[in-house]
């Protein structure tokens, strides 16, 4: 036979009585109102993530345009190409250490010559377009 425990309030429970209201999860008013007033950075940022992503873009299509027009050969193309990308997502990073990293993703590349085709080929569709 199953025991049942009161499913009510049990003694030890406060009794309901004055306090600060409080909304769904512990959110009070005034921190409510804060997170509205956040809603406006969130759109802010997302059109600075826009921004930086067209800047990612702009400099992609500037090593695009380069290797079409044949001004650069494949290798430099792979390593402006790895450079804007870490760049960009690497942004804290400075010094040795964003330069290994891109010596060694572009040894990586090169050393897989269907990769680099890949690469490439998708460059000159940007190039084209």
């Amino acid at each position: 036979m199953q025991i049942r425990r009161p499913s009510g309030p049990t003694r030890g429970a406060k009794a309901g009585g004055a306090g600060k209201a409080r909304g769904a999860k512990g959110v009070r008013g005034t921190e409510f109102a804060q997170m509205v007033g956040r809603a406006g950075e969130v759109e802010s940022t997302e059109a600075l993530v826009r921004h930086m992503r067209s800047a990612l873009l702009d400099e992609l299509m500037g090593v695009a345009k380069e290797l079409a027009q044949g001004k650069q050969d494949k290798s430099e193309t792979t390593k402006r190409f790895v450079k804007a990308v870490i760049r960009d997502r690497f942004k804290g990073l400075k010094g040795h250490g964003i330069k290994r990293m891109e010596e060694s993703v572009t040894d990586l590349i090169e050393r897989d010559e269907e990769m680099a085709q890949k690469i490439h080929s998708q460059l000159l569709r940007l190039a084209k377009s």
